[in-house]
């Protein structure tokens, strides 16, 4: 048990000398730190600056910019093309299936399989 505490007496007085010992970082490496920020930060904003200037005067090219290119609007076409015929076309078939299946006087019967378990799914008499 004695020798425990001395190891942790040991310990805790090399603790308390690192923590006293209180040592930055060395001058020569702040400043190259800081060089390196400064060089960087110019950089970005020499190419923050050559953008703002010349922007693209074709509305094309910088649509296909913001769409990440060609296939991208293509899809964005297609699918705006689609939507478009979608909603005005006539939906006459549709309108005649719809109607014979609620309006038609005969039977309905609705049989998956001769097995027995199975009758609960006939129907008769229509709608």
């Amino acid at each position: 048990m004695t020798e425990n505490k001395d190891k942790s007496d040991l310990l805790a007085t090399h603790f308390k000398a690192l923590r006293d010992r209180a040592e930055g970082p060395d001058e020569a490496l702040l400043a190259r730190v800081l060089a390196d920020a400064d060089a960087v930060q110019a950089a970005t904003a020499a190419v923050t600056a050559q953008r703002a200037r010349a922007p693209d005067a074709n509305l094309l090219a910088r649509f296909l910019g913001v769409m990440d290119g060609w296939p991208a609007a293509a899809g964005l076409v297609t699918a705006g093309v689609a939507g478009l015929w979608i909603g005005v076309s006539d939906p006459g078939g549709l309108v005649t299936s719809s109607q014979d299946m609620l309006f038609s006087q005969g039977t309905t019967n609705l049989s998956l399989d001769s097995d027995p378990a199975l009758e609960f799914l006939e129907l008769d008499g229509g709608l």
